[in-house]
């Protein structure tokens, strides 16, 4: 019987593939290094914007709302020498 892995990571040897590199995860056109948002509810529009273009716009709208409030449950912010990014 196959288990169903919560972390959303396959585990080594499962169908899903296994062991992946971050390099073949990473799509160079969703990485962004200069955001040009300056607050929290901004950062998610922009950073969802890459993942949702060309959905209708109460998709890219659901999107952000779902993130927004996922931000409510516990923040997902990194956080270096005290400073919020």
């Amino acid at each position: 019987m196959n288990t169903v892995e919560t972390s959303g990571r396959a585990q080594p040897g499962s169908p899903e593939g296994g062991d992946v590199s971050l390099v073949r995860l990473l799509n160079p056109d969703y990485v962004v290094l200069k955001l040009e948002s300056t607050n929290k509810i901004d950062v998610l529009r922009e950073l969802s914007s890459l993942l949702v273009a060309g959905q209708p716009r109460e998709v890219q709208e659901a999107v952000v709302a779902a993130l927004i409030q996922r931000e409510e449950v516990g923040s997902t912010v990194v956080i270096r020498n005290r400073r919020e990014y």
